[in-house]
């Protein structure tokens, strides 16, 4: 999606938002099912291509429906102008006409529940979000 993450991230001041999609790496995503019991954990790609019909439908599927939209809320008039300024110069080379094709990935991870069904909750940080993981979770892989 462009540049969209260090776009926003550049405007956050402080603690008010976490890194967005932290669960977008592979090695994070694949640590939290191993953390939750399942067994032999595998992350894919899944290639997307992102069609938007103008700039504004691709501001909005990213900052007002989208993974910026915490973020976005709390932006200030003149924040949001950058912002959507940065992040349109970021996606032009995608661009034919007044369309954006944007190539995108998604993540689709699974895993099998443990022999003995045991499967829990992974703890979570003080902002709700997945308490981080160390060291490489077992199975995991990127293709």
């Amino acid at each position: 999606m462009g540049s969209l993450f260090p776009i926003v991230d550049a405007e956050i001041a402080g603690e008010m938002c976490p890194l967005f999609f932290h669960l977008g790496r592979p090695d994070t995503l694949a640590a939290l099912l191993d953390s939750a019991g399942f067994d032999a954990v595998a992350v894919r790609p899944l290639p997307a291509t992102l069609g938007y019909a103008d700039a504004d439908d691709a501001c909005d599927a990213a900052f007002i429906g989208g993974p910026a939209a915490l973020a976005w809320s709390r932006f200030d008039d003149d924040v949001r102008g950058h912002v959507r300024t940065l992040y349109l110069q970021s996606i032009d080379r995608w661009r034919v006409g007044d369309r954006y094709e944007v190539p995108g990935e998604f993540l689709i991870a699974a895993g099998r529940a443990a022999a003995d069904g045991a499967v829990s909750v992974p703890p979570t940080s003080s902002d709700g979000m997945p308490a981080a993981h160390s060291g490489q979770s077992r199975g995991a892989h990127e293709s």
